[in-house]
């Protein structure tokens, strides 16, 4: 009878810690559509949910931001958060930012300060970010247990960017809708 019982109690531990999780069940496959739109120089662009080569969403600390590389249209990468850091890296020029958006770049293996002609910067614009159908997700690694927390992001955007000879970068009409986003 004892053994019966450890048996018993085993198999109810076993069932609760391996049956039992936070997550819920997947969204339906048409609600979870990507899209990613914003309007520049008078032309829509539209980056639907088989397209994201040049797009990423990305959530860090309560900070939410986009990157957008396009060379063809921009001559390189625009970045942008919630914080109001925003830049056009060229290409083949890389941009390094600190937390406070303070911008740099290497030559010859030295951080020097950027070029205020070839680098656009934030000069005005916002990024609002909604999440939805946050859900924590609890793994299992051998003993290690982790849980982490993933939602749905969407939102609107408008940026403009500016270089030293006072040309801009207008981006408007900018849409963000349903990234599965990993919230760290």
């Amino acid at each position: 009878m004892k053994k019966l019982l450890i048996i018993l109690i085993s198999s109810t531990i076993i069932v609760l810690t391996y049956g039992c999780s936070t997550q819920t069940d997947p969204l339906p496959e048409h609600e979870m559509k990507k899209e990613f739109s914003f309007t520049f120089n008078g032309q829509d662009y539209l980056f639907p949910d088989d397209k994201f080569t040049n797009v990423t969403v990305e959530s860090f600390l309560g900070n939410f931001s986009f990157t957008l590389n396009m060379i063809n249209v921009f001559g390189g990468e625009v970045y942008f958060d919630n914080d109001g850091c925003g830049y056009l890296a060229p290409d083949n020029y890389t941009i390094y930012k600190n937390w406070e958006c303070m911008l740099t770049s290497q030559e010859n293996g030295h951080i020097v300060p950027i070029y205020g002609t070839k680098v656009f910067t934030y000069q005005s614009g916002y990024l609002n970010v909604t999440l939805s159908h946050c859900q924590v997700i609890t793994e299992r690694e051998g003993l290690t247990e982790y849980s982490y927390t993933t939602c749905i992001a969407s939102g609107t955007f408008e940026l403009t960017l500016a270089n030293n000879n006072n040309e801009t970068i207008e981006i408007t009409n900018g849409t963000i809708a349903n990234f599965d986003l990993n919230i760290k």
